[in-house]
């Protein structure tokens, strides 16, 4: 009777467990308002109850070590280190979810989560047509999707984040569901998630959308396809960056002098000068906006936009090579032919690759909530399509 009753605690655990880290890859742009923080804490929780985090810990007990002497070694020597302190107590929590996400990966079936899915579509669908009735003034749309999303989820960027992240699961179940009355539901849900993507003008977004398709069409490619459609995808990327380092060259393609770029290049100009001060180890987690270095005419930015900078100023050369390792490490594991064939591993794949993107352009890296959306997104694409030994 125990082990019989143990058992069911497991199995009901377990599914718990990936219920939670779906919520959290779909919902994390909603942190507070959507208690992502409370449902990441549960589900930590029920990993830990089920001794997960114990093998996890001894099996990659040398990369543990080195993480947290890396973090001790980047506050001591940041020069703000009480700030430095308090930004790697909040990525280690976003990390907490990186085991989670591994045995979820492993155990989740494809059905189960297309079920999940379902849900979460049908909850987003009935959301949005909710706040096109009621507080969109069609007048100016876009104003008050700023004026609401300000007041309720933090700022328009959280919106779009969570309006994209829903085109990108609609996308995955109406490629990998086989039932044409789904496909027809799936459908009419992905039409209105693409009206509001439209509504919010988010370019980030939707480069890192474009970006997405673009990959997705070179998964499903063979030969010569594939590297055109890979090209393709990196194209917008490599346009984005030579235009951040030199405006001038945007304004003489378009004819438009865009003020994004223009204070983006002086933001990643001004973050550059400042790391160069402290190469190795960098400023310390989550320090930008304390640094008056990185301050333009007086005024300082909460973050640097581009998540990628963010890692080299915040972390240094050492630590963003103690990434790279791990990454590649990470990577190596991962047969991307299998990707394909999962929907749970197809839609994990492309909200990494919108994270990574959009990165670029509109986000905050070092936070538990950015983290623990990356933990989640690697977690479960390593723990999905592992190589077989």
């Amino acid at each position: 009777m125990l082990n019989k009753l143990s058992q069911y605690c497991n199995d009901y655990g377990t599914m718990a467990i990936c219920i939670g880290v779906l919520y959290i890859l779909v919902y994390t742009p909603f942190w507070g308002p959507a208690w992502v923080g409370v449902i990441a804490g549960l589900t930590i929780g029920l990993t830990f109850i089920q001794g997960y985090y114990k093998s996890f810990a001894i099996k990659h007990r040398y990369f543990l070590v080195a993480l947290l002497a890396f973090f001790v070694i980047n506050i001591i020597f940041s020069p703000l280190p009480v700030k430095a302190a308090t930004g790697a107590v909040a990525v280690l929590k976003g990390l907490m979810i990186y085991p989670a996400a591994l045995l979820a990966g492993r155990v989740m079936e494809d059905n189960y989560f297309n079920r999940l899915a379902m849900v979460c579509l049908f909850i987003n669908s009935l959301f949005f047509i909710i706040l096109l009735l009621w507080d969109v003034n069609w007048d100016n749309a876009y104003d008050s999707l700023v004026s609401w999303s300000s007041n309720h989820v933090g700022n328009l960027h959280n919106l779009d984040n969570l309006v994209f992240s829903s085109d990108l699961l609609a996308l995955t179940l109406l490629l990998k569901v086989k039932s044409l009355r789904i496909k027809l539901l799936v459908g009419i849900s992905l039409l209105l998630f693409i009206f509001v993507s439209v509504l919010v003008q988010s370019e980030g977004s939707t480069l890192a959308m474009a970006v997405c398709l673009m990959a997705l069409i070179a998964l499903y490619s063979y030969g010569q396809w594939k590297v055109l459609f890979i090209g393709l995808a990196l194209l917008p990327i490599t346009l984005l960056h030579m235009f951040y380092f030199n405006p001038d060259l945007f304004t003489q393609l378009t004819g438009d002098a865009s003020q994004t770029m223009i204070i983006r290049s002086e933001i990643y100009s001004q973050l550059i000068n400042a790391w160069l001060q402290h190469p190795w180890n960098g400023w310390g987690l989550n320090t930008y906006k304390y640094v008056e270095e990185t301050q333009i005419n007086g005024q300082g930015y909460l973050y640097p936009h581009h998540i990628y900078l963010e890692s080299l100023f915040s972390l240094g050369l050492l630590g963003c090579g103690l990434i790279l390792i791990w990454l590649v490490t990470m990577l190596r594991k991962i047969d991307s032919t299998r990707i394909p064939s999962s929907s749970i591993s197809l839609f994990v794949f492309l909200m990494l690759l919108y994270i990574s993107v959009k990165g670029m352009s509109d986000m905050k890296l070092l936070s538990q909530q950015t983290v623990g959306w990356l933990a989640a997104c690697i977690g479960i694409l390593h723990g999905r399509t592992k190589r077989s030994d």
